[in-house]
C-alpha cells in the first residue's frame, strides 16, 4: 500500500470505530478515538481536521467531567498553534 492507501485506510477504521460508539453510546471510547483521530491527522499534516478532532474529543471529555484526559487534549490543541 502507498501512503495514501494507508492513510485513507486508517481514515476509514476510525469512521467505523467511531460509528460503532455513536450507535451503541460509547462515549468513553468515543473521546479516545477523536484524540487519537486528531494524532494521525497531525501526522499526516491535515491540522484542520487534526483541530476539529481534538476539539469533538475535549467537548465529549468535558461533558464527561475527565479532567486528565480534557488537559491531554487541550495540550494537543496548544500544539497545533505551534506548527
Amino acid at each position: 500500500m502507498t501512503e495514501p492507501e494507508v492513510d485513507q485506510h486508517l481514515q476509514r477504521l476510525f469512521a467505523q470505530a467511531l460509528t460503532l460508539c455513536e450507535t451503541s453510546g460509547i462515549r468513553e471510547q468515543e473521546h479516545f478515538l477523536l484524540h487519537h483521530l486528531g494524532r494521525c491527522y497531525v501526522e499526516m499534516g491535515s491540522i484542520g481536521e487534526a483541530r476539529t478532532a481534538f476539539e469533538q474529543a475535549l467537548t465529549i471529555r468535558q461533558g464527561l467531567d475527565n479532567t486528565r484526559f480534557a488537559g491531554f487534549t487541550r495540550a494537543a490543541l496548544d500544539e497545533l498553534d505551534l506548527i
